[in-house]
């Protein structure tokens, strides 16, 4: 069973207890955790809450953040400097990732022609 959570400050959890129902329904078996955490407690607490989990989303304030709590970075992290995903690896060890960057890479890859950089700007938003 996938245990997971979301670290998160006052923001709605709807969707995430929504994905977790999905999730169960269509046989992945998994559990979510919200836990809230201050603005101020972030990096104290961060480490230790994670050790709980299997994944944990962090939401906003924390993207920025969830960089500066960990040790050690992937190379693409390190030029991000934001993540909104930490994962447990099959060694036990946590990393720092972005969904919504590899998402967003996903859906432009597929597209399937190029992309003009000389011409209009793509603007993305995420929160």
């Amino acid at each position: 069973m996938l245990n997971w959570a979301t670290f998160y400050y006052d923001c709605d959890l709807k969707r995430y207890e929504l994905l977790s129902d999905f999730l169960n329904e269509q046989g992945i078996s998994n559990q979510f955790h919200p836990v809230e955490i201050k603005p101020t407690d972030f990096l104290d607490n961060a480490d230790e809450e994670m050790k709980r989990f299997d994944q944990v989303r962090v939401e906003s304030p924390f993207r920025h953040t969830s960089f500066l709590a960990m040790k050690k970075h992937e190379a693409e992290m390190l030029v991000l400097r934001s993540g909104d995903t930490y994962f447990k690896d099959s060694f036990g060890v946590y990393w720092l990732r972005s969904a919504i960057y590899y998402g967003m890479e996903a859906i432009l890859n597929g597209l399937n022609r190029p992309i003009d950089t000389e011409g209009a700007a793509l603007i993305v938003g995420a929160g």
